[in-house]
């Protein structure tokens, strides 16, 4: 299979990766025998299914799940692959942030972040910030 042969797993700054469950993707893999130790007769994978790495009614990753665990990460051109094939979802994009210099990563959770006005401590602003954002960015947002 060349689907993810084909991906060099080069980072591009602001380029989409999508995160999709590891036990669809390993059901996928066996199906298609995807290497040589998928042996014996492997069922149809379905639909992916990506709901388990998302909490409820967001589009956010629970800190509880990890990579290789739970989720893989793979190109655009390999999930818009699997997505036409076998359906399913929810499609989890997430952009490659520059974290230093000569470093690159998938941003898989924004940062959180709670803003307390000192005049009305009572009032609670929480928004989402990727670890990239200038604090001149997070002004003009708030």
């Amino acid at each position: 299979m060349q689907l993810f042969q084909q991906s060099n797993g080069q980072l591009e700054e602001g380029q989409k990766w999508y995160l999709i469950d590891i036990g669809w993707l390993r059901r996928w893999k066996q199906y298609v025998k995807f290497d040589w130790s998928s042996t014996g007769d492997a069922t149809h994978p379905g639909p992916i299914n990506n709901e388990r790495l998302l909490e409820p009614d967001t589009d956010k990753v629970p800190r509880s799940l990890l990579e290789h665990t739970h989720f893989a990460i793979i190109s655009e051109k390999e999930w818009q692959h699997l997505h036409s094939w076998y359906g399913g979802g929810p499609e989890i994009a997430r952009t490659v942030i520059k974290t230093s210099q000569y470093n690159k990563s998938v941003e898989i959770r924004p940062l959180e972040l709670l803003f307390i006005k000192s005049s009305a401590p009572e009032e609670v602003v929480k928004h989402d910030f990727s670890k990239v954002t200038t604090i001149g960015q997070m002004k003009a947002t708030m």
